[in-house]
């Protein structure tokens, strides 16, 4: 209980170091996705907006999946934006379609939180939905598993290869995973627990044997090998159901300042990540150094839509037409030329918009896939 609490209040690499060394010999170490080569898979991610992104886009199928198991009926749904439309009510599940009040509402449901972290460069982010969630025993599969094909025949999902939130932690010094699966979809014999773990890097050199790469791996309970758990009733933070995901001293060689800045921040970053999502998320800001608070973030697309309302930019020029691919299938192209309110600080409201030249967005469902250096003016 006392471990558990120290975990929820952890946010150093230190506060987590003192927790592994507390736990001793109750814990034990395996590779995640039983792969001591998982070395390849999960340092692949070189960007670390895009290990965050893929949390984020983890947490909108955990609330999306949430509503099509409790209404098994949906399950033949074919995207991501048709769930986002019959589960949430989001007009051709675009974001544009929406009312500030209800974005707001559904913000709430994936909140992201950089909160203070070994430095300034090294935030600790936290991301907390209210999602399906996942039970104890499904761990090594789902939020700590890798190359699992949970989401492959699930259309209405976004994922599908079961490693992209993996690359989040070769940016950061450990991760801490807490998950609650929604009571009223446990299996049968499954019963309503929270599981919890603890991720970290491992190097197996010793001074006789040197390797040139480790691995990533997540503690266990040593007398049963499985995931560490605890009873809800003994948490002192409501917690129905859900997943929380805090990333220790993430790595941010840019953007690192206050996040809720335009331009050259996590906003700026994520809204080019999540340039069209499906759902909204809140972006908190919680370090001590910067004034505590919070606002929706929507993607870029949605505030492109929104000609410039609100923004230090018109929208000089939009357009969007459709190219039919054949059996391939049809690519929509949108295209928005800005232009500035005042010239003063134009470099810096553009930055908001695009990072470098990089203004031309490839997506799927939610995140961009690639983006393609052509900026004028």
């Amino acid at each position: 209980m006392k471990i558990f609490d120290a975990l929820l209040d952890a946010k150093t690499s230190a506060d987590v170091e003192n927790i592994i060394q507390q736990l001793g010999d109750t814990i034990s170490w395996t590779p995640i996705g039983n792969n001591p080569g998982n070395y390849g898979v999960i340092s692949m991610g070189s960007e670390p907006y895009d290990g965050i992104t893929e949390r984020i886009t983890n947490s909108m199928d955990a609330l999306i999946e949430l509503g099509i198991e409790l209404v098994p009926q949906l399950k033949n749904i074919t995207s991501p934006r048709k769930a986002s439309e019959i589960i949430f009510g989001i007009k051709e599940g675009n974001l544009k379609c929406i009312e500030s009040e209800m974005m707001g509402e559904l913000a709430s449901k994936i909140k992201v939180k950089f909160l203070d972290g070994d430095s300034q460069k090294e935030p600790t982010i936290e991301i907390w939905d209210s999602g399906i969630g996942q039970h104890p025993e499904d761990f090594p599969e789902t939020l700590l598993g890798l190359n699992r094909d949970y989401k492959v025949s699930k259309f209405y999902l976004i994922g599908a290869f079961g490693q992209g939130g993996q690359t989040s932690f070769h940016h950061c010094k450990y991760g801490i995973i807490i998950s609650r699966k929604h009571p009223n979809l446990l299996r049968k014999n499954q019963q309503d627990m929270v599981g919890w773990s603890i991720v970290r890097y491992r190097d197996p050199s010793t001074k006789e044997q040197f390797y040139k790469r480790g691995f990533w791996e997540y503690c266990i309970e040593t007398s049963t090998n499985k995931i560490l758990t605890l009873e809800p009733v003994n948490l002192r933070k409501i917690f129905e159901h859900g997943t929380i995901i805090r990333m220790i001293a993430y790595d941010l060689p840019r953007g690192a300042g206050d996040v809720l800045q335009p331009a050259n921040t996590a906003w700026g970053f994520l809204s080019q990540s999540l340039f069209d999502p499906v759902l909204p998320i809140r972006l908190f800001e919680e370090r001590h150094i910067y004034e505590n608070r919070n606002r929706p973030l929507y993607g870029l697309a949605p505030r492109l839509w929104g000609g410039g309302k609100g923004e230090k930019v018109q929208i000089g020029l939009n357009d969007s037409y459709d190219i039919d691919l054949k059996r391939y299938g049809k690519l929509k192209i949108n295209y928005w030329t800005l232009r500035p309110t005042e010239e003063y600080g134009w470099k810096d409201v553009k930055k908001g918009f695009v990072s470098g030249s990089n203004a031309i967005f490839i997506t799927m469902s939610a995140p961009h896939h690639k983006w393609w250096g052509i900026l004028k003016g």
